[in-house]
């Protein structure tokens, strides 16, 4: 797809795929300074499509064996990358004592559905190979994202745990885009005025994936067999057009027999992770739910 081809007036501003990254990018100057970590090592998992560039953080504790995550960044599956999510997953590995693993999966429109989530799966079944400087417990191995990554965290874990694999044993879905159809009421609620709004969300997946493909089959809001997912923490933000379908993926879950927990944040808004110099304390507080969770 021409990337200039769905260019369009949102809000009075020219909208165009530079203008959402570089949008998303800016957010990082509402962020406190990178915090020191023990580790990093930058590397890739070769395929013959694609080499996917991954960073692997070490917290700065002590710890003979560390547990895991493997973190999705959001950005609409258009925006984000390794360099811009560096503060939150180097604040991730310190306040969750896990070792870090962050994925540079592609983005559209250059690389529409499902090229991104491939890329996501990919990483998670090579983990061994990734984490052999590492003494690690893969045991204890979450899958984590936020909005669109949190799309790519639960889509995988799922088509894992069909087929049999069930090396995740957590999953963190942090304010999760889980509905492409756009289907409950947040969408309208919160559609103006609250930094991700409808019209733009819409404007995202129309560059994702085809107007001809289904968008409900890969949606997790409507996988089949929620008995298949491992223990979830869904975080929300309380102002934001993706509120609901968290919530209601939420009781999905636990009225399978699964287990899912759900912290709302209510004043606060879409992307809140990206803004914790503002918001010190409210950031802290889902830390230390996230820890609970985790433990």
């Amino acid at each position: 797809m021409d990337a200039a081809a769905k260019q369009r007036q949102i809000d009075g501003l020219e909208w165009s795929v530079e203008f959402a990254r570089s949008s998303l990018e800016a957010l990082g100057k509402f962020a406190q300074e990178p915090q020191i970590v023990s580790k990093i090592k930058d590397t890739i998992v070769c395929t013959d499509e694609y080499d996917i560039p991954v960073r692997i953080y070490q917290p700065i504790n002590n710890n003979d064996c560390y547990p895991v995550m493997i973190y999705f960044h959001g950005g609409g599956h258009m925006c984000g990358s390794i360099a811009i999510y560096d503060k939150i997953c180097r604040r991730m590995a310190n306040e969750t004592g896990h070792i870090v693993i962050s994925v540079d999966y592609r983005l559209s429109p250059e690389f529409m559905y499902p090229a991104g989530l491939n890329d996501c799966l990919t990483v998670v079944q090579n983990i061994e190979s990734l984490l052999e400087d590492f003494n690690v417990d893969l045991q204890r191995l979450v899958l984590a994202g936020d909005s669109a990554g949190g799309n790519n965290a639960a889509s995988v874990v799922y088509q894992m745990h069909l087929s049999g694999d069930i090396r995740i044993s957590k999953l963190l879905l942090i304010y999760p885009e889980l509905d492409l159809m756009m289907s409950s009421d947040s969408y309208h609620r919160y559609a103006h005025g609250f930094l991700l709004e409808t019209v733009k969300i819409k404007w995202f997946f129309d560059h994702y994936i085809d107007e001809v493909n289904d968008r409900q089959r890969i949606s997790p809001l409507y996988f089949p067999k929620k008995e298949l997912f491992p223990e979830t923490m869904i975080v929300a933000a309380g102002l934001d057009p993706l509120v609901d379908e968290g919530r209601i993926f939420c009781e999905q879950l636990n009225s399978s027999g699964g287990y899912c927990e759900y912290l709302i944040e209510p004043d606060l808004i879409h992307a809140f992770f990206t803004l914790d110099k503002l918001i010190p304390l409210q950031i802290e507080r889902v830390y230390r739910k996230i820890n609970n969770f985790l433990e």
